[in-house]
């Protein structure tokens, strides 16, 4: 007889980001955390001399963030270097984010009526001015039903929940065996929103 086996639930990416809400790169105390998001995703003795400083302040640091979430809480990252991007530097590339994960929302196929499948820790990944970002979806803007919130990494220099245009939103991905998030705890982040300025 086979027995058949739930899997665990992951702990939510939204949830286990909580911790490093408000790190920014203008704190030169905390560079070293930043800088350890890229240790843990790629293995670029160049990129990785670099001081902590100049890895925090002048490399983009979105997807080095989900990345380090992801593998967090058991999330494997290392097939997005199966896509076309064969290099070591594809976990920290926010536009390789677009393939992992089951899309629920695609801004050129799906209505606002399809976001309201997309589950709070989904990963989302955007195009803006100043190209992809990656984050982790954390509901709809209760202001503006035509914006999303995304808590992510490099966000105004920081991590934090961030109100992007849906027109900018390219996918959102759900991810498997995710535990639901706590709403509270959604209400809780979402009370300090900012407005999208810039990402690296």
């Amino acid at each position: 007889e086979v027995l058949e086996t739930t899997p665990e639930l992951l702990t939510n990416p939204v949830s286990a980001s909580l911790d490093f809400l408000g790190i920014t790169e203008t704190d030169p105390a905390q560079y070293d955390t930043i800088a350890s998001f890229y240790q843990s995703a790629i293995s670029d003795t160049t990129l990785l001399a670099r001081s902590n400083k100049k890895l925090a302040t002048e490399v983009a640091w979105c997807a080095a963030f989900a990345n380090y979430v992801l593998n967090d809480i058991g999330i494997e990252t290392k097939d997005l270097e199966d896509y076309k991007d064969q290099s070591q530097y594809a976990r920290v590339r926010a536009r390789n984010f677009i393939n992992l994960g089951t899309p629920v929302y695609n801004s050129s196929k799906n209505t606002t009526e399809d976001l309201q499948s997309a589950k709070v820790g989904s990963l989302v990944v955007k195009k803006g001015d100043e190209g992809y970002h990656v984050g982790f979806f954390a509901g709809i803007n209760p202001n503006n039903p035509d914006e999303v919130l995304i808590l992510g990494g490099n966000q105004n220099d920081q991590v934090n929940v961030t109100t992007y245009p849906l027109e900018q939103i390219v996918t959102i991905n759900s991810l498997e065996n995710i535990q639901e998030a706590d709403t509270k705890l959604v209400e809780k982040i979402s009370k300090d929103i900012k407005e999208s300025d810039s990402t690296r």
